[in-house]
């Protein structure tokens, strides 16, 4: 990725229209699910609809985009737009899966998938991401600088992945959460 000169990274590329800014969006979800509240019940919106979002988020990142980038992308630019993506991943995640747990209590369905995926979800954003993304960076910057320590790279590899196995072990336990709350919706239908 190229780097944003001075002042540019404040400055939008395009002023958004009214509609285009997530707190209207977002405005725009409660108001239309609280409309179809009254005829549908409210809370059972709310919680397929953050399942839906982000099961197949997950899905999509997991199997899809993240191989397709990792292929394709050469390693600094994969990992640097990993950086960006992975904090709103893990906050979209964790946001939507808050929302299974709390709807799924109101709806009687059983609490301990979705708060297992809460609970690997909040450790890759809280802990784990970032901080394989704090020695990925450092790897990048000694690299670049053509620093060569046989014995600080071996250190940094190896803490990388470390963080980055257990960044990856966790998200795919938030998916096995998240597949056994489907379980445990399809056997309502």
């Amino acid at each position: 990725l190229q780097q944003a000169a001075p002042g540019e990274e404040d400055e939008p590329f395009i002023k958004p229209a009214l509609w285009n800014t997530p707190v209207f969006r977002a405005v725009a979800l409660v108001t239309g699910g609280g409309v179809a509240g009254q005829v549908l019940p409210f809370a059972a919106l709310m919680h397929i609809s953050a399942f839906g979002i982000w099961f197949g988020t997950n899905v999509w990142t997991t199997f899809f985009a993240g191989i397709t980038m990792f292929k394709n992308l050469p390693k600094q630019t994969f990992g640097k737009l990993q950086a960006k993506l992975f904090p709103q991943y893990f906050q979209l995640g964790t946001g939507c899966t808050a929302v299974v747990l709390l709807t799924g209590l109101r709806l009687g369905l059983p609490a301990g998938p979705a708060a297992a995926s809460l609970a690997c979800t909040l450790a890759n954003q809280l802990y784990l991401s970032p901080k394989a993304t704090e020695v990925m960076l450092e790897r990048y910057a000694r690299q670049n600088k053509g620093l060569k320590d046989p014995e600080v790279d071996k250190k940094l590899g190896a803490q990388f992945g470390k963080l980055h196995g257990l960044s990856s072990l966790a998200n795919l336990l938030a998916l096995v959460g998240l597949v056994a709350h489907a379980a445990a919706l399809a056997a309502r239908i």
